[in-house]
């Protein structure tokens, strides 16, 4: 599902998204290369191995070369309970043991902790498996952003609750990622009180301006068929459900891949002709205090 070219009339092709697997070392790669309809070019670069060490770039730069976005990133498993993570400049060692996940930043030395006590419920197998793969900056928002996970065997019924902060996932990070978007888009909303809603990502000028434009060349470009694929993320309602998933979207695509055949499709779509909402967004998702 992620080899994806087009062929033209004449018989040349373009290779859009290639994976593959080395038979000998295990090792996962998935490289993108992709232009929006103005010109708006989006790289990806994704590794990991079966031991959990993965690295990826991520880089989006408008027709005229400018970067609009630069993601360098990796993630190295030290043992069962101890790994590094890196973002661009900043570097985490996460620890884990039974009663917390501790996270220290090896640039200033600030710490933080998630606690499971009175925190985590369910199948905490399941979902602590998620965890022990998550970048340092993704677990300090997820203890900033959430009150409660809850560990569920199936993924497909994972889902955000902005009533009580509650995440109810299992071991996948894409989809834990994914349910982390939705919690940092309500960080500073209570669902009570109406006017907070205002402090959403998914009410932000900005993001919905670039959005509604890369919708509309969207729609202008592609048949139903290709509408259809990414309704998920362009369906409108008063509540803005399509631009509140594609926020959550995109903190999972930012942090790792979809291997999920039957939703990557989309996920590729988003990629190559959201690029501009994707680099707006991302600006909000890391400022989530």
């Amino acid at each position: 599902v992620l080899n994806i070219k087009h062929v033209f009339p004449d018989g040349t092709e373009k290779v859009l998204s290639s994976g593959t697997v080395d038979k000998k070392t295990g090792i996962t790669s998935v490289k993108k290369d992709m232009i929006s309809l103005d010109g708006t070019r989006t790289q990806y670069l994704y590794e990991d191995d079966p031991q959990g060490n993965r690295i990826s770039d991520y880089i989006i730069t408008d027709k005229d070369g400018k970067t609009l976005l630069k993601n360098s990133q990796s993630f190295e498993v030290l043992s069962d309970n101890k790994f590094i993570s890196a973002k661009n400049d900043k570097k985490y060692e996460i620890t884990v043991n039974d009663k917390e996940i501790d996270i220290k930043d090896l640039n200033t030395k600030d710490s933080s902790k998630i606690t499971f006590e009175n925190y985590l419920d369910g199948n905490k197998d399941k979902i602590l498996t998620a965890l022990k793969r998550m970048p340092g900056e993704e677990l300090i928002a997820l203890g900033k952003t959430t009150k409660h996970l809850n560990g569920i065997d199936d993924i497909n019924y994972s889902t955000y609750g902005a009533v009580n902060k509650r995440i109810k996932t299992g071991d996948n990070l894409y989809v834990m990622l994914h349910e982390l978007g939705h919690a940092k888009d309500y960080n500073e909303v209570d669902v009570k009180q109406e006017e907070t809603l205002k402090k959403s990502i998914f009410s932000n000028k900005q993001v919905n301006e670039v959005f509604e434009k890369e919708k509309e060349e969207f729609d202008k470009a592609f048949p139903t068929a290709q509408r259809e694929h990414i309704n998920y993320f362009i369906k409108t309602s008063e509540h803005k459900d399509g631009l509140q998933e594609t926020i959550a979207e995109t903190n999972a695509l930012l942090n790792t891949y979809n291997n999920e055949d039957l939703f990557s499709i989309r996920s590729q779509y988003l990629q190559q002709y959201f690029p501009k909402t994707i680099t707006e967004i991302s600006k909000l998702l890391a400022s989530t205090k």
